[in-house]
């Protein structure tokens, strides 16, 4: 099988398994079953085939085989104008994450983490499907690995802030507690990691947005953000690059005419700077 991430096996009679050889193309027909992340085929006909088509290279491993990386996911949680980060036992605060348990969905994995971290219940998270979640990549704790990719998910609280609660004030925090909620300024300057600030920067402008387009209907008030509005993606970017004047032959400057041997029939080519090329007449 043409499977070099391991995760296709393959059973057929064993009349069939001469036919069946390294580097040669079949034709499988059968059933087909998908159990502890492999895919197993059961092999009813086995017939020779002629092939795939000429020039296909299959996967190499390295090239889509990520699996060496450690993965985790998290959510950040938001609830008024403010978001919940948790407090390691160093008093570190981050936002909760972890690597999925045996059979568990990326969303379960990062409901659990917060729950697990922030003493709570994933019942009373809702993930916000419509908002993209944010893909960081953290050097810290990746183990053997260079780096850990790490998935945090948006959600909203289904509880309202409790009464009395001072949403527009920073939060006193209390260090021996588990976790604390932020308002979006003071959580930027208490997240220990870039990423992690990338990361809620990046959650807290797309729900806004889903919000303003009423994709996101939240029961109570969310508004978690910075109080001044971010600056427009054209005033962040650099401008762009100016482009070359048109030279007299009607070709930019920076792409005039070039000559090199054709690939195919051997003859002199000509092409522009830009890749295109034009055989000489009778070449190919």
């Amino acid at each position: 099988l043409a499977d070099s991430h391991g995760c296709v096996e393959a059973v057929l009679p064993k009349s069939m398994q001469a036919m069946v050889a390294r580097g040669r193309s079949v034709s499988v027909s059968g059933r087909v079953v998908s159990t502890e992340g492999k895919l197993l085929i059961a092999a009813l006909q086995v017939q020779p085939h002629r092939g795939l088509r000429d020039g296909y290279q299959p996967a190499q491993e390295g090239q889509r085989n990520a699996s060496e990386f450690p993965r985790r996911y998290g959510c950040l949680v938001m609830r008024g104008r403010k978001c919940v980060l948790a407090r390691s036992q160093e008093k570190k605060i981050y936002v909760p994450s972890d690597e999925p348990h045996t059979h568990e969905t990326p969303e379960q994995a990062a409901t659990r983490a917060v729950a697990e971290a922030c003493d709570i219940f994933p019942e009373e998270i809702a993930l916000l499907r419509d908002v993209p979640p944010a893909i960081i990549y953290d050097p810290e704790g990746a183990g053997l690995a260079s780096v850990a990719v790490v998935t945090i998910f948006a959600a909203l609280a289904i509880s309202p802030p409790p009464a009395g609660s001072r949403e527009d004030e920073d939060t006193v925090e209390d260090e021996e507690d588990l976790y604390d909620w932020f308002p979006f300024e003071q959580a930027l300057s208490r997240l220990a990691s870039q990423q992690e600030k990338v990361a809620m920067t990046r959650l807290a402008g797309d729900t806004a947005a889903a919000i303003a387009a009423n994709v996101v209907v939240p029961e109570y008030p969310c508004s978690f953000g910075p109080r001044e509005p971010l600056q427009p993606a054209q005033q962040i970017l650099p401008p762009p690059v100016p482009v070359p004047a048109p030279a007299p032959g009607g070709y930019p400057a920076a792409a005039r005419r070039m000559r090199a041997d054709c690939p195919r029939g051997g003859k002199r080519v000509f092409g522009a700077g830009f890749g295109a090329a034009n055989c000489d007449a009778g070449c190919c």
